[in-house]
C-alpha cells in the first residue's frame, strides 16, 4: 500500500516538473468543484459488453486517434488546462519543498511541429485560486523547473490527450488482471467505459490491508468520440467504491499564449 502511495506522488511530481511523462495514469484525477455537481461515484452496467482485450484496444486506439488528430495536426500553440483532485491522504513534496496541491490546475502551453511532436512548452501548476505553485518550461531540447532550478535533457516527444491509458492498455495481458467495456451516463449522454481492473491486498486508502480492486477506467462520448475524463477507482469486495483520482480538461484550444508566457519562452530559448 505505501509503494502504491508513493507511486501517485512520484508521479505527479515528474508530471508537473517535466510533462513529457503525462500519460502516468495513477496521476490523474479531477477537481472537487466538479464532484459537487456530480456524483462521486459514476455507475455502470453490471455486466460489461466486451472482455476481448484486443478489440477493446482496437477500440479505444481509434477513439484516441479520432480525438487527438484535429488538435494535433497543425503546427503552433496548443493550451491545454487540466482540472485535478487527488483523494490521498499523503499528496507528497514537490522538489523545492512545496507541498503538492491535493486538488490543483496544470496550465499548459504547448508548441507543435505539426507532426504532433512537442518542441516547446511552458507549464504551471496552480492552486484551484490561481497562484503558481511550480512552473516549467521546455526549449531546445531541456525540460527546466523554474521554481526548483532543476533541469533534465529531453527530445522532441509526442503529445499524448488520454493521459496515458491507451499506453497502459497495450500492456494489458502482461499485468492486468482485466479489461471490460461498459456504458454508463453522463450529463444525460451516453458514455462508453473501458476499464482496466487490478487486484490486490490492498489500495491507496485502506485500512488495515484488505483485497480490493483497482480500476482505471477511461470515459468517451458515444456521440463524438471526444475523450472526457479518467479516473481511478477503489473497488471494494462488499462493492464499495471509493475514488482515488479523476481528471478532466478544463481547455483545448489553439492560438498564441498571453504576452507574459511568450516573454518566458523566448527569455529561455534565447
Amino acid at each position: 500500500m505505501r509503494a502504491l502511495r508513493a507511486i501517485a506522488v512520484a508521479t505527479a511530481s515528474i508530471a508537473i516538473l517535466f510533462p513529457s511523462a503525462l500519460g502516468r495514469y495513477a496521476e490523474a484525477s479531477l477537481a472537487r468543484g466538479w464532484y459537487q455537481d456530480h456524483p462521486a461515484r459514476i455507475p455502470l452496467q453490471s455486466t460489461p459488453e466486451s472482455t476481448d482485450a484486443e478489440a477493446i484496444m482496437e477500440e479505444v486506439n481509434a477513439l484516441v486517434d479520432g480525438w487527438e488528430q484535429p488538435l494535433l495536426a497543425a503546427a503552433g500553440w496548443l493550451h491545454i488546462v487540466e482540472h485535478h483532485d487527488r483523494n490521498l491522504d499523503n499528496p507528497g513534496v514537490l522538489p523545492d519543498g512545496q507541498p503538492i496541491p491535493e486538488d490543483y490546475i496544470k496550465d499548459a502551453w504547448y508548441l507543435l511541429d505539426g507532426r504532433g511532436m512537442v518542441t516547446g512548452a511552458v507549464v504551471r501548476m496552480k492552486t484551484l485560486q490561481g497562484g503558481v505553485v511550480q512552473e516549467a518550461l521546455f526549449s531546445k531540447g531541456k525540460w527546466s523547473n523554474l521554481t526548483a532550478g532543476e533541469e533534465r535533457r529531453s527530445g522532441p516527444f509526442k503529445l499524448r490527450l488520454d493521459f496515458g491509458f491507451s499506453e497502459n492498455l497495450s500492456r494489458v495481458m502482461r499485468w492486468s488482471d482485466a479489461v471490460s467495456r461498459r456504458e454508463t451516463t453522463i450529463d444525460g449522454s451516453t458514455a462508453l467505459v473501458f476499464v482496466i481492473e487490478n487486484k490486490t491486498t490492498a489500495g491507496p486508502l485502506t485500512w488495515p490491508e484488505a483485497p480490493v480492486t483497482l480500476e482505471t477506467r477511461a470515459y468517451f462520448s458515444a456521440d463524438t468520440g471526444q475523450f472526457l475524463l479518467l479516473e481511478v477507482v477503489e473497488r471494494h469486495a462488499d462493492g464499495v467504491e471509493q475514488p482515488i483520482t479523476r481528471v478532466r480538461y478544463l481547455t483545448i484550444e489553439r492560438g498564441d499564449p498571453p504576452d507574459d508566457v511568450l516573454r518566458l519562452f523566448r527569455s529561455m530559448s534565447q
